[in-house]
């Protein structure tokens, strides 16, 4: 994690004894932070560790905590969409990323029939990577709402774009039984929003100081 003191000298803090804890836990997890940055430096913190990584994690205080795990490093199957970079003003832009995203996986595991459903694709997607690596699925998502904020003035882009994300998101919870471990960031976790119906399990950790973002 990146620390900026007062004399604003950025230096590097070790909160991975958090990371440890975090990825420990069973449940799913939900953070905001109007820092975008520290959002997706967390994401490829653990996007590294779900893939075993561990000469990133090399001389940290979560390398010392996983000495006596005999599972520790193990690589897991990781789906992580990144939702930060796209301009969701344009035209059918949020489609085109998760195809993007799903094409990809669909390549790296050998996947020929694609449906035209997006959560179908998805749920097509995990179990297939479980059935390859014996392993239950991590999924991480970066920013799912920043393609709801760029047309927040245009209600019907807006709730177009909502739906296409209910889709997409609610294989999170009929796929339950298949996922090791859930992390999504946004600017706010909005309660009346479709998609978190699905999603109503999510630990919000947003105002957790550990994490340091």
């Amino acid at each position: 994690m990146i620390t900026t003191n007062n004399d604003n000298n950025v230096g590097y803090e070790d909160k991975t004894a958090d990371l440890y804890r975090l990825v420990h836990d069973i449940v799913p997890f939900f953070m905001s932070s109007p820092r975008e940055s520290a959002k997706s430096q967390l994401l490829f913190t653990l996007k590294a560790y779900w893939e075993g990584d561990k000469e990133l994690f090399r001389g940290l205080e979560i390398e010392k905590l996983e000495e006596n795990n005999p599972n520790a490093w193990q690589s897991y199957p990781v789906f992580y969409f990144d939702f930060t970079t796209s301009d969701y003003r344009t035209e059918n832009a949020l489609e085109e990323v998760i195809d993007y995203h799903l094409s990809g996986w669909e390549k790296l595991y050998g996947i020929d029939y694609v449906s035209d459903n997006n959560a179908v694709r998805f749920s097509n997607l995990i179990v297939k990577a479980k059935e390859i690596t014996g392993k239950n699925c991590v999924v991480l998502v970066d920013e799912y709402d920043k393609a709801i904020f760029d047309l927040a003035d245009d209600k019907e882009k807006c709730e177009h774009n909502c739906n296409i994300l209910e889709d997409l998101l609610s294989v999170l919870k009929s796929s339950d039984g298949d996922l090791r471990f859930i992390f999504i960031t946004g600017k706010r976790k909005c309660h009346k929003a479709k998609m978190f119906n699905a999603l109503d399990y999510l630990v919000d950790i947003s105002f957790n100081d550990a994490m340091g973002i």
